[in-house]
């Protein structure tokens, strides 16, 4: 899988379960708030991702990425995104499981920002992993006070 193609998917797949989990907390108007924001901002990854796709798309080199990490992350978001239709988890299991989703996914930034030969990718793959190392601070707060 390219790139680029996975990094849109595992925004997009993230702000649907950060959604879902915004529904689910809705009568905690701190949590939900929460979780729309984190939403709000993993779309907006997406879109920053799409646009460099778009930008480069006939200079590109794709980036064929056999990377396991990036399938793990592909496989579980999608899991995810499907059992929580099914089984509500607890606000604690939501806020653990955000928390491994954005770890995983940074070190996933970090790891490929160096591999990468595009700079503009690389510089791009470097801010999304301040952005999740962002969300994983609000994660902690937020957990500390659940």
């Amino acid at each position: 899988m390219r790139t680029l193609d996975a990094c849109v998917l595992i925004e997009e797949t993230c702000a649907s379960i950060y959604y879902a989990f915004a529904g689910l907390f809705a009568d905690n108007a701190k949590f939900s708030t929460l979780w729309t924001e984190m939403a709000i901002e993993e779309e907006s990854h997406a879109e920053q991702f799409r646009t460099v796709r778009a930008i480069h798309f006939d200079s590109y080199t794709p980036f064929d990425d056999e990377n396991f990490l990036i399938r793990h992350i592909l496989e579980h978001v999608t899991n995810l995104n499907e059992n929580i239709k099914v089984k509500t988890p607890t606000l604690k299991d939501a806020l653990i499981t955000a928390l491994i989703l954005e770890k995983s996914i940074e070190k996933y930034h970090l790891e490929t920002s160096k591999r990468v030969m595009d700079p503009e990718l690389a510089k791009l793959l470097e801010v999304m992993v301040e952005y999740s190392h962002g969300h994983i601070e609000m994660l902690h707060i937020a957990a500390d006070s659940a």
